[in-house]
């Protein structure tokens, strides 16, 4: 019985390490999709739990203090609010892939924020816009962080970003599905007055002029536009 008992934790042990090799410890800031959050007893669960749903979940992250699992295609990078909470780990799946590996993208950051970015240099409408980024790997860049839109102020250009008015949900949603929050925040990174014409012009633009904020705009406009992926490794 004790011999079936240790072989069977050895074999345990084995499919943990298997599960946890999947995946690589990261270190940048920029994973802010959280999905689903699970308790789990150690890392290694957290790994497993991650792996068998291995088609959605790309990140998770893992906090020893809460023993809170967090799951997603892309993960905070903390699951509690305390951000001097240094038990989290995080870890990315080793098939997501390293930024400056990828043809054209490039990593940028303002603070502890980071994107892998590329950023076109000829116009096109909205549908278009998102159609080239989704062939890249990538979607139309997301501005769910402050610091993603102090990376864009940078430059001096007007830029499609993954932003949409749902005309059949009444709602605005980013380019990767999430619901856009109706909290202050909308209040940060518009534009005095905007977005004032949902219905109509329902796509969003960064705007370079007076605030240097978001704006809707007529979703057939000719714009340049930035791609990022969501899901990367720096280097």
């Amino acid at each position: 019985m004790e011999v079936f008992t240790i072989l069977a934790c050895c074999l345990l042990c084995i499919e943990a390490s298997n599960k946890i090799s999947q995946y690589e410890k990261c270190s940048h800031k920029s994973l802010d999709s959280l999905n689903l959050t699970l308790e789990s007893e150690s890392l290694f669960q957290c790994a497993r739990q991650c792996s068998s749903i291995d088609l959605i979940c790309k990140t998770f992250s893992y906090s020893s203090a809460t023993n809170e699992c967090s799951l997603g295609t892309c993960v905070t990078t903390k699951p509690t609010n305390d951000t001097n909470d240094n038990s989290v780990d995080i870890y990315v799946s080793s098939n997501v892939p390293k930024c400056d590996e990828v043809d054209g993208f490039t990593v940028m950051s303002y603070g502890l924020v980071n994107a892998c970015v590329w950023f076109s240099n000829y116009t096109t409408n909205y549908d278009n816009a998102s159609k080239a980024c989704i062939s890249k790997g990538a979607i139309l860049y997301t501005v769910k962080q402050i610091g993603k839109l102090y990376i864009l102020q940078r430059f001096k250009e007007k830029y499609w970003i993954g932003l949409t008015y749902r005309v059949n949900e009444k709602l605005y949603r980013w380019s990767d599905g999430a619901l856009f929050p109706n909290t202050s925040y909308w209040k940060d990174i518009f534009s005095s007055g905007e977005p004032n014409y949902p219905g109509y012009e329902n796509c969003v633009q960064y705007y370079i002029m007076g605030s240097q904020t978001l704006n809707d705009i007529i979703c057939n406009t000719l714009l340049k536009y930035v791609c990022e992926i969501p899901c990367f490794v720096e280097k």
